[in-house]
C-alpha cells in the first residue's frame, strides 16, 4: 500500500533526525488503520528508543504488546532503559505466559 510506505519512509526520515518532538507529531498523524499494520509501530517505538525517549513511550509500548503480540515489538520493549524495571519485568513476563498460554493450546 502506498500510503503505508509513505509513512514508513516518513518515520525513518524522523527517526535519523532523532528528534522525539517530530516523530511524535507525524505518528499522531498517522491514521489508526495504518499504526496496526505490521512493521509500522516498531519503526516509530525505534525511532523513540533510539533519540532517548524509551521511558517516554514505554507503557505505550506495553499497550500495543497487549492488543498484539509481536516478536519485533518484544525485543524493543525489552531494550528500554526503564524507570521501573521491576514493572518493565512484569510486563514481559505476562507477555511470555501469554505466547505459552497461545502455543499450547
Amino acid at each position: 500500500m502506498l500510503e503505508t510506505e509513505a509513512y514508513s519512509q516518513l518515520l525513518k526520515q524522523s527517526a535519523e533526525k532523532g528528534n522525539t518532538e517530530e516523530i511524535r507529531s507525524l505518528w499522531s498523524e498517522i491514521p489508526d488503520y495504518i499504526k496496526t499494520m505490521s512493521g509500522i509501530s516498531a519503526i516509530y517505538f525505534a525511532a523513540m528508543i533510539d533519540a532517548g525517549a524509551g521511558a517516554d513511550i514505554e507503557q505505550e509500548l506495553a499497550d500495543t504488546l497487549s492488543v498484539n503480540w509481536d516478536e519485533t515489538l518484544l525485543v524493543l520493549f525489552g531494550s528500554i532503559q526503564s524507570n521501573d524495571v521491576a514493572k518493565q519485568l512484569e510486563t514481559a513476563e505476562n507477555g511470555l505466559m501469554c505466547i505459552r498460554k497461545m502455543l499450547c493450546c
